[in-house]
Order: structure tokens, then sequence, then C-alpha cells
């Protein structure tokens, strides 16, 4: 989807407080690939439980083709601060599989490096949130909470950004202090403090998107992300909601 044709949907977005998709199932084997989330409330959004895959999937795609391709698959893409949230968990060494089984530490510690440790090799993935720059208020917003109605992709949360740190960091912000303290939105909050994790803010010169990659340098936040390339080969972490 082009972004103009994209923009155009934003118009007349309300804001919601809960995720507006169906409790999709994983069937059988299947719910040991998925890690439980636990649903959170951050200032007026909140989520339910959902499913986290532990691998990537659709590598290579664009952000707009990577949600059309869980669409398909009666999946979601991760927002910003289910990302957050989600980080945090791996981090917090007690994490469960979809079917309630507890995850063993040392895997824990595989699949957080899988994300966040420096490596040779590019490893990338899309996180739902779209910012763009509003003229009627003259601030950047973060659209999210991405769904597929009457065939369109519309964002389902609409706002405008707060208190969120404005300035690119290269390097770097502090992981830990982002995971524990990110705004409601899920983006660094102002007064980070230093850190190895290269973080890459939204402007307002183009529209942009989330990503979040790790290579040689280590990981990086990136919120001015192109969502039409797929230079470093992105995928996705699939959502569904816990039945």
């Amino acid at each position: 989807m082009p972004i103009d044709k994209y923009l155009e949907k934003l118009e007349g977005v309300r804001n919601s407080t809960k995720v507006k998709t169906n409790p999709y199932e994983v069937n059988g084997d299947e719910i040991q690939k998925y890690i439980i989330l636990e649903g959170k409330s951050h200032g007026s959004y909140s989520y339910p439980d959902l499913l986290v895959s532990i691998e990537r999937s659709h590598i290579g795609v664009n952000w707009f083709n990577a949600h059309k391709a869980l669409h398909e698959e009666s999946s979601t893409m991760l927002t910003l601060r289910q990302y957050v949230d989600f980080l945090y968990l791996l981090q917090s060494g007690k994490a469960f599989y979809g079917n309630g089984m507890r995850i063993d530490y040392g895997k824990l510690i595989e699949i957080a490096y899988n994300i966040l440790g420096i490596d040779k090799l590019w490893r990338s993935e899309w996180l739902d949130a779209f910012f763009n720059f509003e003229k009627v208020d003259n601030s950047l917003h973060i659209n999210y909470n991405h769904m597929f109605i009457h065939g369109q992709l519309q964002a389902q949360n609409s706002e405008k950004l707060e208190d969120y740190l404005d300035r690119d960091e290269r390097p770097g912000i502090n992981l830990d202090e982002w995971l524990t303290k990110a705004t409601v939105q899920g983006l660094p909050p102002k007064g980070i403090d230093k850190g190895n994790l290269y973080y890459w803010t939204p402007t307002i010169y183009n529209n942009s998107v989330a990503m979040f990659y790790t290579g040689p340098r280590g990981p990086n936040l990136s919120c001015d992300a192109v969502p039409s390339d797929s230079e470093l080969l992105p995928g996705i972490r699939a959502a569904k909601i816990k039945p």
C-alpha cells in the first residue's frame, strides 16, 4: 500500500483503549512456539494476554506486506509498547510457553540474544508503529494497533507523541532504562541515561515506522525506518490473542 493511500485512512481514526482483534487460536504442538505475554495497561491503552512467536517469520517483506501476511494468518504485529513489554519479559528470566510450561532460563537467554546480541549477521523485525507529522497541531503522531478493515490497513489508535526522546543517540541509550521507563507509547523517555542501544527518533521530515534490529554494532531502535524498504531483510514476530 502506498504511503499516501495509507495516510488517507488515518483521517478520522478514533483512539481506542483496547486491542480490537479476535481471539485466534493456536493449534496443537504450535503452542510451544509461542510465549505468553500477559496483558497490560499503559495510560488509556491496554491489551489482553497475547501469544508471541519465539521466531521471526516472513523475512524480507516490507512493513505494509508484513501486515498483510499477518492478517492472512489471523495474527498481528507487536506494537512498540508491546515489544518493550516482551523484551522486559525475556530479561526478567521468568516466562512461559503458550501451553503454560515454564521456559528454561537458558532458552530465554538464547531468545534474548537472538534479538539483542552483537553478531556479524543482521537481524531485524518490524513493529506496529507508524509516525507522521500533523499540521493541525504541528506535532508528530504515532499510529498503531493496525487492522485490515474492508480490505484497507487502518490504525485503531492515533495519538500525539508525548514525553519522548526527540533526538538521535548513536550510541546510545540505556536498554534497561528504556524497558523499565518507556513512555506509554513505548518510546524512550526524555532524560534517559546513556548506553549502548542506538536510537533513531521519528522526524517531521518523512513518514516512518518502527523497526528493531541488531548487527555488528549492537542493537538499534529505529523509529525512522522506511515502510516500503526491506533492505535489512526484516521479519515479523507474530502475535495472537491468548484464548
